[in-house]
């Protein structure tokens, strides 16, 4: 509760509020039970009924609402159907908030903290920051910063600072006997770069606007995904080529692994390090 800034102590009287409580109660339902609920599954389709004390009826073999709510498109499968989402995408999010370059990275089954390690960076001194707070805070002391943290049994990075030699060897070694996803919206190159690698070698990578050229040993390895998501020209009539295509790329990588990651989470309170800061 005080990580997420809800007056655990009784208040004075002319005590205020630090932040709209609904949004800190929120937030402590993700800091202590993972629960999170995005912008694009909430306000997107969502199955409704009216309220009544009638049970529904089946409308087939086993149909319930649960077996319906389970397996639609915001379960993470490449089921499929449109490559546009209706309502948007759960990652709209990053064009709003992260209009300049950005690099994610995804660890999948490591713990935050031995990414931060990876970074060169003493986990024991990392610093609980927002967003906000973290790039004033690297702008005043003219030191680069990443931030970390877990969306399912996924690690996450956000970084906006490293060098291309250096970034690379990060992620071969994070990625050593699992798999990892890397978004590098020029940051240590010309342009946007998706890669993914297992076991320190890449499997498939693409620029985003030219996925149809991709490399890698397996690189066909998310075509279906890249084709709901609009990265690639998908085989039915309604197929669309998003006009944003890292949007599309985060949405592959929830259709292809299942990935998410919400504002509320990304622009939250997240471990802070600077790299190379351990001694």
């Amino acid at each position: 509760m005080r990580q997420a800034g809800l007056n655990v102590d009784r208040p004075d009287d002319d005590d205020e509020p630090s932040r709209d409580p609904r949004i800190a109660l929120l937030d402590m339902l993700t800091l202590a039970l993972g629960i999170r609920l995005s912008r694009g599954v909430a306000m997107g389709p969502l199955l409704t009924v009216e309220p009544g004390p009638a049970a529904p009826e089946r409308t087939g073999p086993g149909a319930t609402a649960e077996t319906a709510a389970t397996t639609g498109p915001d379960n993470g499968s490449a089921a499929s159907g449109p490559s546009q989402v209706p309502g948007g995408s759960e990652w709209d999010w990053i064009d709003e908030d992260c209009p300049n370059a950005i690099r994610l990275m995804f660890v999948r089954g490591v713990t935050p903290e031995r990414v931060i390690g990876a970074f060169g960076a003493d986990p024991a001194d990392a610093q609980l920051l927002t967003a906000d707070v973290a790039h004033e805070t690297a702008a005043l002391l003219s030191r680069p910063s990443v931030r970390v943290g877990r969306t399912g049994e996924w690690a996450f990075a956000i970084d906006d600072w490293h060098e291309a030699r250096d970034f690379q060897r990060v992620a071969r070694e994070l990625s050593a006997g699992t798999d990892l996803a890397l978004f590098d919206e020029g940051l240590t190159s010309d342009s946007p770069d998706f890669s993914y690698l297992v076991d320190g070698a890449e499997m498939t990578g693409f620029e985003p606007w030219l996925a149809h050229e991709r490399r890698g040993s397996d690189p066909d390895r998310f075509v279906p995904q890249m084709q709901q998501a609009g990265l690639i020209a998908a085989p039915h009539p309604n197929a669309e080529l998003q006009d944003i295509p890292r949007v599309a790329l985060l949405e592959m990588l929830t259709l292809a692994l299942g990935i998410r990651l919400s504002r509320s989470v990304a622009m939250g309170p997240l471990l802070t390090a600077e790299p190379g800061s351990r001694a």
